[in-house]
């Protein structure tokens, strides 16, 4: 389709595919939508791959570089953790989180932390971009150290 309005500038040629695959946990799906062959406006491809979760009973939590160095996620005892999605950057100026921002700088740290996490009460974590490699070697994320969040989507098993 041609014109098509998206985050990153306006698709002038895309093509979509959809896939839902099951995963390892009781009830749960990930959707993985592909959308590629798009072109921003100053003419440089793109490729948009988003992975979403369906699941029930999931929560998403936040963690600023501002208020901890350090976040600790845990689930009531006798449950475990289980980490759909996790991503770090400055994508949005958040109150209280960050006053810069850059809506390129939000990179996924999924496996990072479910290496952490998964099937722990409880883990612990950096807040900070910088600790994690993706963020770090994303040059869109330069120069926003100190306003990095980390969104984290989980679930207590």
């Amino acid at each position: 389709s041609s014109g098509i309005n998206a985050e990153y500038g306006e698709c002038t040629t895309c093509l979509c595919i959809s896939h839902v695959l099951p995963v390892d946990h009781s009830l749960s799906y990930v959707r993985l939508v592909v959308v590629m062959a798009f072109t921003n406006k100053i003419g440089a491809a793109l490729l948009f791959l988003q992975i979403l979760t369906i699941g029930s009973g999931s929560d998403i939590a936040r963690y600023c570089q501002k208020k901890t160095s350090v976040a600790t996620l845990s689930c009531p005892a006798g449950k475990s953790l289980y980490v759909y999605n996790a991503f770090a950057g400055a994508k949005l100026n958040v109150e209280g989180c960050s006053e810069k921002s850059n809506q390129f700088c939000w990179e996924a740290v999924t496996s990072e932390i479910v290496a952490r996490c998964n099937g722990m009460e409880s883990c612990t974590f950096y807040t900070s971009g910088r600790k994690y490699s993706a963020v770090r070697n994303e040059w869109q994320c330069y120069g926003l150290d100190g306003n990095y969040y980390i969104d984290v989507e989980y679930a207590c098993t």
